[in-house]
């Protein structure tokens, strides 16, 4: 089973511990890459980012893979060292100070094919656009520009040339995060995912408009799913008896707290 190694020492110390949605990107990457299929993970934040880093990754109880966090560098070679025993086959690499959705990184789970030296994912315009993130053989990890960001033609350059890498779309399904200003950006792209192909008009245009706002807000917050599910538990029991009433004011309420009930399942 392949590594996902995600890299945030090329980034501004921060980067690593900055929240969107209410979790830390070096977390939420973690969190992806596992969800991804990825059985081991390490995580390379900025020395100084480095015991929160590690403090939160190892607190959170949804983290089940091997999860290594590598942070004391004195040159990024030192992540690399710490991969040899294990990861000589393939890795996928994840530059941090990034959101995604799904497909992303289940992208970089599947092998490469044959010939291809890596795999990397590319958006509208090319290599152009590359999107820091590739799937690699672990012999060609320490040919990597992974100090800086490289646009795709450097990675392209450093593998060997064209005929060697592999290309794939994933146009808009990540978001850099460079700073704060960057954060709402990034949530939107998240929040978007959330809407599912079976979702209705109404669901689609009203229900989820206010339910990814709502979302938005919460997740900021120490608000967990569990009593978000607690509240529409108690909110729609109240549907019962209001209807039971045989009101139409019984009615209309028994239906609003439905309705409710259902936005904020959402």
């Amino acid at each position: 089973m392949a590594t996902a190694l995600i890299w945030f020492a090329h980034a501004p110390p921060g980067a690593s511990v900055r929240r969107v949605a209410g979790l830390s990107l070096a977390l939420r990457g973690a969190l992806a890459a596992q969800a991804a299929g990825f059985g081991r993970i390490v995580v390379v934040p900025r020395a100084q980012d480095g015991p929160a880093v590690r403090r939160e990754l190892t607190a959170d109880r949804r983290l089940q893979a091997d999860v290594a966090v590598v942070w004391d560098l004195a040159s990024p070679g030192r992540a690399l060292d710490h991969l040899a025993d294990r990861d000589r086959d393939e890795v996928a690499v994840a530059r941090g100070a990034r959101v995604w959705i799904a497909p992303v990184l289940q992208a970089l789970a599947e092998p490469l094919s044959g010939g291809s030296r890596a795999r990397l994912l590319v958006g509208g315009g090319g290599e152009a656009s590359f999107s820091g993130m590739l799937r690699v053989r672990g012999d060609d990890l320490e040919r990597l520009p992974l100090e800086n960001e490289p646009a795709g033609d450097g990675v392209v350059a450093a593998l060997g040339g064209p005929g060697t890498v592999e290309t794939r779309a994933m146009d808009g399904r990540w978001r850099r995060v460079a700073g704060d200003g960057d954060v709402r950006d990034a949530e939107s792209l998240l929040l978007r995912g959330l809407v599912k192909p079976a979702d209705g008009i109404v669901s689609r245009n009203i229900n989820r408009r206010i339910s990814t706002s709502l979302s938005r807000h919460l997740a900021r917050r120490t608000v967990r799913p569990n009593h978000v599910t607690a509240v529409v538990c108690a909110i729609g029991v109240c549907a019962g008896p209001l209807a039971w009433l045989g009101t139409y004011a019984g009615f209309a309420l028994g239906g609003l707290c439905y309705y409710v009930s259902a936005i904020l399942d959402g």
